[in-house]
């Protein structure tokens, strides 16, 4: 039995932080490329492009990356200096993507078909100072315009991409107040809060907002995701637990606890079989959610940080800021500190690796040389070992 004891120990080890999770998968992580950055944060947030090609938000890296996940190939487009740039993306109904800014002074729409791009300067009177965080994302709206999340700023943004023009809407006090939204069918807005005590929902028809919850604290989630049943997933950047927020109701389930003292998970992405990825960015492992059970499973990705890489923001060195998962099951995430694009292959999707086997149980029966390898698997092989486990290590 190869490994078997070993299989169960590890499983143990693994599983320990799971709940009513069978058979958690291998992480099998890819790194690809070398994109290492002097301030660290390279990306923000990425989008899946109509070709399947994913596309990286430059936060403190000067270039877009546009990077094939089959081939594995990227290129690099454009030069774009400043720092905390854009801090999210969205897709327009014609293929563009449009860049939020946060430090920037510009929207910037590019088009990756022909890798052109235009930048729309920003109203002066949203730039308080040259380092001043102006909106955390960006949605796209069914009528084609872009609406700008409230992070500093104290107004909601939509944003005309045809006609570059935009309206502001509500007035709304603090700082790093949310960290995304997500559009519901009844054109109402979820806001998920990321140090504003509140979720809030805004309705785009009547352009009034309800303040719901009080929960105190900053940096507490990184961003939400719209399930199939109405219901929004909060990811816990700073704060213990996963939301549950039932946006019928205006109601909430808290759903574990992961502790409240490490930046944990800084993105947040349906995939294709319903569940929910949780992006690490502190965290030691990547967090797989189903929102149906209200399980997970944690699958450390073995990643290490380095310590000594100076960060915007002076917040130390983070992992990964956003995921794409893709079709087939991988998903792709996008690096901040770490130096790499890291791809996660699942565990069914792995193939088997050949071995020629070495034998070895104890000091007695290594061999000291090659030539003895043929008479030691002879004599392995006409023992009795049904009530050993037999360990072939290489």
């Amino acid at each position: 039995h190869f490994g078997s004891s070993l299989a169960r120990t590890t499983e143990k080890a693994l599983c320990c932080k799971r709940k009513h999770a069978p058979n958690i998968p291998g992480m099998a992580l890819e790194g690809v490329g070398h994109f290492a950055h002097p301030k660290g944060f390279q990306f923000s947030k990425c989008c899946t492009l109509a070709d399947g090609r994913i596309m990286f938000t430059p936060f403190n890296r000067e270039a877009i990356l546009l990077f094939d996940p089959v081939s594995k190939e990227w290129e690099e487009v454009g030069q774009f200096e400043g720092d905390c740039k854009w801090s999210g993306c969205t897709a327009l109904p014609n293929g563009k993507i449009v860049f939020v800014p946060q430090y920037g002074l510009n929207i910037l729409i590019f088009d990756p078909m022909a890798k052109t791009w235009e930048e729309v300067p920003i109203d002066p009177a949203w730039q308080k100072d040259p380092h001043f965080p102006k909106f955390s994302g960006c949605i796209t709206l069914p009528d084609g315009r872009v609406l700008f999340v409230p992070y500093y700023y104290t107004r909601i943004v939509i944003f005309d991409p045809i006609a570059k023009t935009w309206e502001e809407m509500g007035n709304f006090e603090g700082n790093a107040k949310w960290s995304g939204c997500n559009l519901l069918k009844d054109n109402r807005l979820v806001f998920v809060p990321f140090s504003h005590p509140s979720v809030m929902i805004f309705d785009l028809n009547t352009k009034t907002s309800q303040m719901v919850g009080n929960w105190e604290g900053g940096f507490k989630w990184s961003g939400g995701e719209l399930l199939a049943d109405g219901r929004v997933v909060f990811a816990p950047l700073k704060y213990k637990s996963i939301v549950l927020f039932d946006t019928a109701s205006c109601t909430w389930e808290e759903v574990g606890d992961f502790g409240d003292t490490v930046l944990k998970w800084n993105g947040i992405r349906l995939m294709p079989d319903g569940k929910v990825c949780f992006v690490p960015l502190d965290s030691l492992s990547v967090l797989i959610f189903n929102p149906s059970d209200k399980t997970w499973i944690e699958i450390p990705h073995g990643r290490t940080r380095d310590e000594k890489l100076p960060q915007a923001h002076g917040q130390g060195c983070r992992l990964c800021t956003d995921c794409s998962p893709l079709p087939d099951g991988r998903i792709v995430f996008v690096p901040c500190s770490v130096e790499e694009i890291l791809i996660y292959t699942p565990a069914s999707m792995l193939k088997p690796v050949a071995r020629k086997p070495v034998v070895g149980g104890n000091w007695k029966c290594n061999p000291d040389s090659m030539s003895k390898l043929d008479g030691l698997l002879t004599n392995i092989n006409s023992c009795d070992t049904s009530k050993c486990d037999v360990y072939f290590c290489p």
